[in-house]
């Protein structure tokens, strides 16, 4: 098992093992998105797949799928973008 605490490990594990960090890079892109809290519900609102509301009757909220800004793969320094063409290469 690896630790894969830097954008540095992740570096070093695509060198010595590409399918494995091929996997833990994939992991960080799907685990960017989080669900937010968006508003306090006093009436009905429609819902979509990023949308949800959660709770009963008077204390219902409507959360927001979206991308974190502060996930993981932010704060390890990569992009989306980045990641996507690792993955994706050869």
């Amino acid at each position: 098992m690896n630790i894969l605490n830097t954008k540095n490990d992740y570096l070093n594990l695509l060198e010595s093992n590409k399918d494995e960090a091929k996997i833990e890079l994939q992991r960080l892109l799907d685990n960017r998105f989080h669900w937010f809290d968006k508003a306090v519900l006093n009436a009905d609102v429609e819902v979509d797949e990023t949308h949800r509301i959660i709770g009963e009757a008077d204390e219902r909220i409507l959360q927001e799928y979206k991308e974190d800004m502060n996930s993981r793969l932010f704060m390890l320094g990569f992009s989306v973008e980045e990641v996507e063409g690792i993955i994706n290469e050869g």
